[in-house]
């Protein structure tokens, strides 16, 4: 073993007495490193002079919010925090209740000099260990270091792992005592293996996984004796970037996740993972995630099939000791690494390993974004909806945050997006299915990035993000130098169901040959069926199936949706009472609605959700109404050629729930409809007898139990006399 150091506890701990008092928690901050205490006034804590736009008066105040309650925890003008995934920059202890966090500080311009990894600390006896507001916190040591983890051993204590020095090396330090923020680091060998990531097991081993400074390869490294000894990093093997480290609370089991580009038949970069069943010192075979998602056929992409993961991946063992994934994807190209299409819809998978599911989290919101949609230069490393991270609370739930670009907040004459907000997500099913998104931030023309929920959730989820006060990033030389809050959100899960009774009135346009526009209010009635009054987010969105074509020089294809209108109301409603919400206006263009070079058919999916992390019941907080609205393009096609053979059609598809299935038969007979999971169970049967010629049957999503399915994908099989043809749908909930 590396990297071995003799420490003299009880005498460090005995002079921290003496200066610190008997509570250690209460003690200043970083007075045994040398760095002064800043003071800070009584009087409201401001930015560079201004006052927070978003929080109120003072940054040192906690704050309540429609959806619970900010504290500021410090500051950092390095807005830079995260080069890839979601990092574990929060840990809640659920034995102690006690709250760690983690960032990169900075006080300064570029090149950052004092560039340090700074720590605080949650004490529920005394509140925060190093202080609320700005500058806040304390330095976990002296070399100028960053990109930091952190995790917690059984005791209670902190282990932080960051790259420091101008080489620079990877160190691990493990707090002396818990909240102390003393952390007694080991250097890791050999140099220029970078951005480590942390874990500890349930057995209290620790793991870090890093990358090359300057080649594409992975390295693990591993302790055995609560971080007093360490292995040297040793090679795994080829990685690009977004490298991560995840591990059991209730057992030895470690995960590693990582990149790697692959570049036939067409370029994407897929998501790695490798598990290890002895707390790091061995690892099992490489797994690629991106085996578990449909693969696309030929070079036509639908939307839901992008698989391109950039920026890697989360891990999360549960309390019944089995692995989830969540990650990112967007549309891969054949032009190189790093490089795709960011104006197109991305998606969050959700894989959970043991029981070979995949399902979707979240998609970002349809929109009609600025051409050239600048996301990749205004925070680099991103996508639309992206940075995923995951938490399980007591009764195995589980929760997905992340951030996203709100649509309707865009800076039009530079496309960059001037808002970014935390999100997050409910599955009560182990991740077969998600409810509604839940914007936790709702502060326009903001930007909260680089968020993190704790693990553990008890009745809260933990979260940690940037508060960034300037439109894109300082350090990417993308935006203005802010002094940014760094805050840690409490979010409270509160019970409830909510129900969307209907749409009301919705515009249907079967023809628009004489369509000449309309301006549509959208109204939608709630209801909550719970006993006790809750607030809850009312949205409603307009979109349209598209087509880009002709995306590289193999003239790909994607199929995505876009989005015509987005708005979001903020309701609390009695127990028991039922209310009707009205959204803002929109005028439905005419050319867009009815142009024949679009060359598909042309539908409206009017979208109604209910969004309440809380939510029981979440079979009905959605209604869809798919409307088509333009048959100009298949005015020419000939009937009479489909008229005389077996067909199927299946729309929406995707589908958010209810799906039409429509068929031709060429002559009388009896027919069985058959509708299997991916899995080939039969889910759902139909039969009758019937005449010659096209029928429609819907099917609501349901099995033959009256239970709703889970998101997934599914065959439709029609058998007639003449024959079979099948078709596949994507069901997403």
């Amino acid at each position: 073993m590396k990297g071995k150091r003799v420490i003299c506890y009880m005498g460090i701990l005995l002079l921290a007495s003496v200066a610190f008092g008997a509570n250690l928690s209460e003690a200043p901050r970083n007075d045994m490193i040398g760095k002064p205490v800043m003071s800070v006034d009584n009087g409201d804590i401001v930015n560079n002079g201004a006052v927070s736009p978003a929080y109120g008066v003072s940054y040192i105040q906690t704050k309540d919010v429609a959806f619970g309650e900010i504290d500021t925890v410090g500051s950092t003008t390095y807005d830079w925090q995260f080069n890839g995934p979601a990092l574990s920059r929060i840990a809640f202890d659920p034995n102690n209740s006690f709250v760690h966090l983690v960032w990169i500080w900075s006080d300064e311009a570029n090149p950052w000099d004092d560039r340090q990894v700074y720590y605080n600390c949650y004490d529920p006896d005394t509140g925060w260990v190093f202080g609320q507001g700005m500058d806040r916190g304390t330095a976990c040591q002296t070399t100028r270091s960053g990109y930091p983890t952190v995790d917690v051993l059984s005791d209670g204590r902190a282990v932080v792992a960051l790259h420091r020095g101008t080489g620079p090396t990877s160190a691990v330090g493990v707090d002396i005592a818990v909240g102390l923020g003393i952390f007694d680091f080991v250097q890791l060998s050999p140099d220029n293996v970078i951005w480590p990531r942390v874990g500890v097991t349930g057995n209290d081993s620790i793991c870090v996984v890093a990358q090359h400074g300057d080649n594409d390869e992975v390295y693990y490294a591993y302790s055995t004796d609560f971080g007093s000894t360490w292995s040297d990093l040793i090679y795994y093997g080829v990685s690009r970037s977004g490298q991560n480290c995840f591990t059991s609370k209730v057992s030895d089991k470690a995960c590693m996740m990582w990149t790697r580009d692959f570049q036939e038949p067409t370029f994407n970069s897929h998501v790695m993972y490798s598990v290890s069943n002895d707390g790091g010192q061995s690892w099992g075979r490489e797994t690629d995630v991106m085996d578990a998602i449909p693969s696309p056929e030929g070079n036509t992409y639908e939307w839901y099939m992008t698989r391109h993961a950039d920026f890697g991946g989360w891990g999360l063992f549960n309390a019944e000791d089995e692995l989830h994934i969540v990650f990112s994807a967007s549309y891969g190209t054949r032009t190189g690494p790093g490089y795709y299409f960011p104006f197109l819809r991305n998606l969050i998978w959700h894989y959970s390993v043991e029981k070979g599911v995949v399902s979707l989290v979240a998609s970002s919101t349809p929109a009609d974004y600025p051409e050239g949609v600048g996301t990749l230069n205004a925070y680099g490393n991103s996508y639309l909806a992206c940075k995923p991270s995951l938490a399980e609370d007591g009764s195995g739930y589980l929760y997905c945050v992340w951030q996203e670009f709100p649509p309707d907040h865009w800076d039009i004459a530079t496309a960059y997006p001037a808002d970014v907000e935390v999100y997050t997500s409910r599955s009560m099913d182990d991740g077969a299915t998600w409810g509604p998104q839940v914007n936790l931030t709702m502060t326009e023309s903001l930007q909260e990035v680089c968020p993190t929920v704790a693990h553990f959730a008890n009745d809260t989820l933990h979260i940690i993000y940037q508060h960034d006060l300037g439109l894109g990033s300082y350090v990417q030389d993308e935006g203005p130098m802010t002094d940014n809050p760094y805050i840690y959100h409490k979010v409270p899960v509160i019970p409830g169901d909510i129900e969307v009774v209907s749409i009301d009135d919705p515009p249907h346009y079967p023809d628009t040959t004489s369509y000449s526009g309309e301006t549509y209010t959208p109204k939608v009635t709630y209801h909550n069926k719970g006993t006790e009054t809750v607030t809850f987010q009312a949205r409603f969105e307009v979109e349209s199936p598209s087509y880009y074509s002709v995306l590289n020089e193999d003239q790909d294809t994607v199929m995505v949706r876009n989005g015509f209108y987005y708005d979001i109301v903020e309701v609390t409603l009695d127990g028991d009472a039922t209310t009707q919400t009205e959204f803002a206006s929109f005028y439905l263009d005419p050319e867009v609605l009815t142009d024949p070079a679009l060359g598909f058919k042309a539908f409206l999916y009017y979208n109604a959700k209910a969004c309440l992390l809380g939510d029981t019941d979440i079979s009905d907080n959605t209604i869809v109404d798919s409307c088509r609205v333009d048959t100009i393009w298949v005015e020419g096609i000939e009937e009479s050629e489909d008229i005389h053979r077996l067909a199927v059609d299946i729309s929406p598809n995707p589908s958010l729930g209810r799906t039409s299935i429509s068929y031709t038969l060429p002559r009388d007979g009896a027919v069985n409809i058959k509708v299997f999971d991916s899995a080939g169970r039969l889910i759902r049967h139909y039969g009758k007898n019937t005449t010659a010629g096209k029928h429609t049957l819907e099917w609501d999503g349901r099995d033959m139990n009256e239970l709703t399915v889970p998101s997934g994908v599914y065959f439709v099989k029609v058998i007639s006399n003449d024959g079979e043809i099948g078709g596949r749908l994507i069901l997403i909930r």
